[in-house]
């Protein structure tokens, strides 16, 4: 496919407003506003205990590190430099989380517990080190970075000086004049609601309602369209969901903000959404970009959602159709199944070719994983997006559908088709190639389960499953516990099943910027009309 035809049919798929907008950004200035006073704040009080100070979300940017002038963002150490040197030694992904500042919560949130004077005194020396910088603004970035920071000021209280507070504040209220005239209306999708969510937040802070009530009405109308009837983000990401169901979580605390009564509908909807997605399981279903260290945790947002909205109870549901996520659940083993789009038609970006695919997790835990994400920018981003990275079928080496660059996709998928009892699952697409898969999964009453393919118009298809590091597996395809105590074993079905030994198709990344080992098993067969797969006997 020439380059012309690649770029048109991703394209074509943007709407006018995106378009109109990449030409506008030409045009606009960059540069940021002067440095004025701050006007007169409200006292708002974004803080969630069950998210800001839970333990397991501390730890993650080791607070103890941070005092040594260090902090470890995706699981990379890094010294806290806010230098071009810095910069350049880093991905853009690893840049933008140090500017975040969400490991600031994390360091006021252990002063709020121990009231030790090394905290504020680090995070001052911190931030006065980024004024220093001066470094541009990217609306993503302040975006997050408003609520973190007043989450930290309000974690500190009186820790902090006023004159610094004052600094603080100047410093919001300029990126939030910023942010004003810089939406990303080029991208829509998280981007835009992140910007609008910002600026709620610092409006409302602010005490400018005028401009409050209007970007809640944007926001309204945002969420109307990024979450879909089924209570999912429409970008079909189970961690951007969270991100999302977090930022509500957020606006929700704005007590007194009359222009955002429509949100504990919408966190009611997503909540549900997520019950269905991971209650029972140990880590984030690993669909499309995902992975498990940047969304806050499943617990800690059920946790969060009880006591913000009084809401504890959820329907069991089995099936998410407009996101294209299906729950089979039987005696201990969930089967969460994907048979969705790879995302938005015009916002496709954090889609990955992983239609028909599944994880499997046993007892809670996982056993059969996709690859997960590793990163968004480096030369493994291509195959962490691409069919074979996915427990799914590959026909005649092709792809589901074009993903290229970090989060471009060109042609894509179509004719999906599926259905869910809980007990059993069925589903079909054609890919951006013409060929077509169906997939039966089946939990039989045995415990056994049931995996049988189709495909039409390839001539040799291949199945993948991959098994984390946790287990073991023999070449007979038995598959062990760290105990040495047998788990399952996988029984082809008129195919040939194998350990692969390429490397590339090893790597499993159950976090952003971690990756691991895993066994991957092949099966393999010829194209036609006969059905194809395996069994897993449970022991």
């Amino acid at each position: 496919m020439s380059k012309i035809q690649k770029y048109w049919n991703t394209v074509k798929y943007l709407k006018f407003t995106q378009l109109s907008a990449q030409v506008g950004k030409r045009f606009k200035s960059s540069s940021k506003p002067e440095i004025i006073q701050a006007p007169q704040c409200r006292e708002v009080s974004l803080c969630i205990p069950s998210l800001d100070l839970n333990e397991s979300y501390i730890v993650r940017f080791s607070p103890e590190l941070i005092l040594q002038g260090k902090v470890t963002l995706l699981h990379r150490p890094y010294e806290i430099s806010f230098s071009m040197e810095m910069k350049k030694s880093m991905s853009p992904l690893c840049w933008f989380n140090l500017l975040y500042f969400e490991y600031a919560v994390s360091l006021a949130a252990v002063y709020s517990k121990s009231g030790e004077k090394a905290y504020p005194k680090a995070f001052k020396k911190i931030f006065n080190d980024y004024l220093r910088a001066d470094l541009p603004y990217a609306p993503y970035v302040i975006s997050l970075q408003i609520p973190n920071l007043l989450i930290a000021l309000e974690l500190f209280a009186d820790s902090l000086d006023r004159e610094f507070v004052n600094t603080v504040n100047n410093e919001i209220y300029r990126q939030y004049r910023y942010l004003q005239r810089h939406c990303e209306t080029h991208l829509l999708g998280n981007h835009f609601f992140e910007n609008l969510k910002a600026l709620i937040i610092a409006s409302f802070y602010f005490q400018d309602d005028k401009r409050c009530s209007r970007y809640a009405q944007k926001l309204k109308k945002q969420a109307n369209e990024q979450i879909q009837p089924d209570g999912t983000h429409f970008e079909l990401s189970p961690m951007y969901h969270k991100i999302i169901l977090e930022d509500l979580l957020r606006l929700n605390r704005l007590k007194g903000c009359q222009f955002i009564d429509w949100v504990p509908a919408a966190i009611s909807k997503m909540t549900n959404a997520m019950y269905v997605m991971e209650h029972g399981l140990s880590r984030t279903p690993l669909f499309n970009d995902a992975g498990d260290n940047v969304s806050k945790s499943y617990e800690s947002l059920i946790k969060a959602v009880s006591v913000e909205t009084g809401t504890d109870l959820y329907p069991e549901r089995n099936s998410l159709p407009d996101a294209g996520y299906y729950r089979l659940d039987r005696d201990g083993i969930i089967v969460i199944a994907d048979c969705g789009k790879i995302g938005p038609d015009y916002i496709p970006g954090h889609g990955q070719c992983d239609c028909l695919s599944f994880e499997l997790f046993y007892n809670g835990e996982p056993l059969i994983v996709n690859s997960g994400t590793y990163q968004y920018q480096g030369d493994k981003r291509k195959h962490f997006r691409s069919t074979a990275a996915h427990n799914t079928v590959v026909m005649d080496n092709s792809e589901q559908s074009q993903c290229w660059g970090e989060h471009r996709v060109a042609k894509r998928i179509g004719d999906l088709s599926a259905c869910c009892d809980g007990r059993s699952f069925k589903g079909s697409y054609t890919s951006a190639y013409h060929k077509k898969h169906s997939r039966s999964i089946t939990l039989e009453e045995s415990g056994e389960v049931l995996i049988l393919d189709n495909t039409e118009n390839a001539r040799e298809a291949r199945s993948y499953i991959r098994i984390p590091d946790s287990f073991s597996v023999s070449d007979g395809l038995c598959v062990t516990d760290r105990q040495g105590k047998q788990v399952c074993s996988i029984e082809p079905i008129n195919c040939c099943g194998k350990k692969c030994q390429d490397d590339e198709m090893t790597m499993y990344a159950p976090e952003f910027g971690k990756l691991e080992r895993c066994t991957c098993i092949e099966f393999s067969w010829t194209g036609d009309k006969n059905s194809h797969g395996y069994r897993i006997r449970f022991m």
